[in-house]
């Protein structure tokens, strides 16, 4: 759910209609989709076209508006994969010729603010700044020298938050996945990034280079990044604990967050949740005229129907708390 708040955001950031957000989107998976139906270890090797992904229909309704079935990852999926990992000297007793040794050469962590309500922003990601930037360092790299990416891609909007905060835009050539993508390559939840490990490895094999990796977990909050090369590096990985960027992380969270939100305000960022079925309730994140940041539901009364087909950002409501809930309602 909060997934469907970051798109939101992003649009609202890049001054783009519902319509061109989708699209926008649709390309980006699109690409995706091409190197999961060219992978034989994929779970879905169909190819999805921008228009494919983009246009509604019975199989590909929104799950949680703005995106589609086909932007969103598969968790039912019945897949495997395994890493051995070795010291260098150990690979040589072992036998294991020099060209098939892939090296670590850069690993950081790190965790946004915990709570997606009080961050700062639903549009950036220090924790993924800081852990390429961190990978970078310890590699001595920068972002030209890699031949091969895999950007944790459970839905757009965590493709687009890491592009925003690595430096790629939207010209950039090279493939941002190795493997297809979560929700074309498929992948059992956080798991898939032994997937796009063992891919990259595999990669990096056939055709030397380097190759970075990023991953997440919960709603864009745990983070981490990996850097491998297809040669030695000269200096040993030295894994340094990062406990004042952390700190200074959790330090940003916003201090005005309500539970309890009554009074007028306006939306800063929601989605409408479509069940199987029907239209469920829409949800906001919003700013009361004290400056209070509050989530809503949509009252129980009110027509969803017409509330998919408007653009609610920066529209004006009327909270009320009620029933241990906040509700909004259109004014």
């Amino acid at each position: 759910m909060f997934i469907l708040f970051f798109a939101q955001a992003i649009r609202k950031e890049q001054k783009k209609t519902a319509d061109e957000h989708l699209r926008d989107c649709a390309r980006l998976f699109s690409k995706f989709s091409k190197i999961a139906a060219d992978n034989p270890y994929s779970w879905f090797q169909t190819y999805r076209s921008p228009e494919d992904i983009s246009e509604v229909s019975q199989s590909n309704r929104y799950v949680g508006y703005p995106y589609t079935k086909y932007l969103n990852s598969v968790i039912r999926v019945n897949m495997g994969s395994s890493l051995v990992l070795t010291s260098y000297g150990y690979a040589k007793q072992l036998g294991i010729p020099e060209n098939k040794c892939i090296f670590l050469t850069g690993l950081s962590i790190a965790n946004d603010v915990w709570n997606v309500s009080e961050r700062p922003s639903l549009t950036n990601s220090p924790a993924i700044k800081f852990c390429v930037s961190n990978v970078f360092n310890q590699s001595n790299t920068n972002l030209d020298d890699y031949k091969y990416f895999d950007i944790y891609s459970c839905f757009p909007s965590a493709v687009q938050v890491a592009m925003k905060e690595i430096g790629i835009n939207d010209d950039f050539k090279k493939p941002l996945t190795v493997t297809g993508g979560l929700p074309y390559f498929g992948g059992p939840g956080n798991s898939y990034t032994i997937m796009s490990t063992s891919e990259m490895v595999r990669k990096l094999r056939s055709d030397p280079g380097k190759g970075l990796l990023t991953a997440n977990s919960w709603f864009l909050t745990k983070h981490a990044a990996m850097t491998l090369a297809s040669s030695k590096p000269k200096e040993r990985l030295s894994l340094e604990k990062s406990k004042s960027i952390q700190n200074e992380i959790n330090s940003k969270k916003i201090k005005n967050l309500v539970e309890q939100a009554n009074g007028k305000g306006k939306i800063d960022t929601y989605t409408v949740i479509n069940g199987r079925k029907k239209l469920e309730c829409a949800i906001i994140i919003g700013t009361l005229e004290n400056g209070s940041r509050f989530l809503a539901n949509s009252s129980d009364d009110q027509d969803l129907a017409s509330i998919l087909d408007k653009d609610l950002l920066d529209l004006p409501v009327k909270v009320e708390h009620k029933k241990n809930k906040n509700y909004f309602k259109l004014i």
